[in-house]
C-alpha cells in the first residue's frame, strides 16, 4: 500500500451538504478496499488562476490517504464520471 495525496476543485455552486457527501464518497472507496484515510482538509472557495469551463472560482478539497492499486483505480474512475468535479489530481506521496 503507497501513500497518496489528492486535490480536488469542486464545483462552486455545491452546496455544503453536496461537498459533505464528495468527501464521505470519497473516503469510503478507500476504506471499503482496506484503505486509510491519513488526513484531509477543506481549503475552502478560492479564485482559479484562469477560468475552467466559463468558472471562475472554485471549491477546493485536499485528502491524503493509504490506499492499494485497486482502489486507486477505483477513485480515479470516480473522478472522471463525476460532473462536480472541474479538475483533480492524485500523485504519490514521497515516503520517508
Amino acid at each position: 500500500m503507497h501513500s497518496y495525496e489528492q486535490i480536488t476543485i469542486l464545483k462552486p455552486q455545491l452546496s455544503d451538504k453536496e461537498i459533505a457527501e464528495f468527501v464521505a464518497k470519497t473516503k469510503e472507496c478507500v476504506t471499503g478496499n482496506g484503505g486509510e484515510v491519513i488526513s484531509e482538509e477543506a481549503m475552502g472557495r478560492k479564485k482559479l488562476a484562469h477560468p475552467i469551463h466559463h468558472t471562475r472560482d472554485g471549491y477546493y478539497s485536499y485528502l491524503k490517504y493509504k490506499c492499494s492499486d485497486e482502489a486507486l483505480a477505483a477513485l480515479r474512475y470516480q473522478n472522471r464520471i463525476n460532473e462536480n468535479i472541474l479538475r483533480s489530481i492524485i500523485f504519490k506521496s514521497p515516503e520517508k
